[in-house]
């Protein structure tokens, strides 16, 4: 596991795609060529603000839940990114349980919303969801006055 000079642990990621993560702008535009790493230095970013930020709130949009689930950015944001920051041993873990009752993100009932909430280095929590664009009308609805920290558009 990559450590910086202190000793301190920092994700398994190009020198471009860690000027990503350790991003401050208040607004991130990350453009480039296909399979040039994009997608996975955003999520690693959005890892570290849950991690980070006290109480933070995540919103993901996504074309579709479907293909966001099977293949696409939730499903690399739990296969890869967060699986690589828990199993870096710095205290991350998640504080949901799926519906099987095993740590991961779930559905919340009333909003049909996919969540997961994980520990942060202050010792509270931070909620990622994942919203679809799939219904326009549906969006202004499901998030209507809700607070996010971070707002995070995939193919945008």
């Amino acid at each position: 596991m990559p450590k910086d000079a202190d000793g301190n642990w920092y994700p398994d990621l190009f020198p471009k795609q860690l000027e990503v993560v350790n991003s401050q702008a208040r607004t991130l535009l990350v453009e480039g060529p296909r399979l040039s790493g994009k997608t996975t230095a955003t999520l690693h970013r959005i890892v570290r603000h849950l991690w980070e930020t006290p109480d933070a709130r995540v919103a993901m949009f996504s074309r579709t839940i479907k293909n966001s689930k099977e293949g696409g950015t939730w499903s690399l944001l739990h296969d890869v990114v967060l699986k690589e920051w828990i199993e870096a041993k710095i205290g991350l873990h998640y504080t949901t349980r799926s519906a099987e009752k095993r740590p991961g993100f779930k559905l919340d009932s009333l909003s049909r919303t996919l969540y997961f909430r994980i520990s942060n280095v202050h010792g509270g929590e931070s909620t990622c969801m994942l919203f679809s664009l799939d219904h326009d009308p549906d969006i202004e609805d499901k998030a209507k006055e809700m607070e996010f920290s971070m707002v995070y558009f995939s193919e945008l």
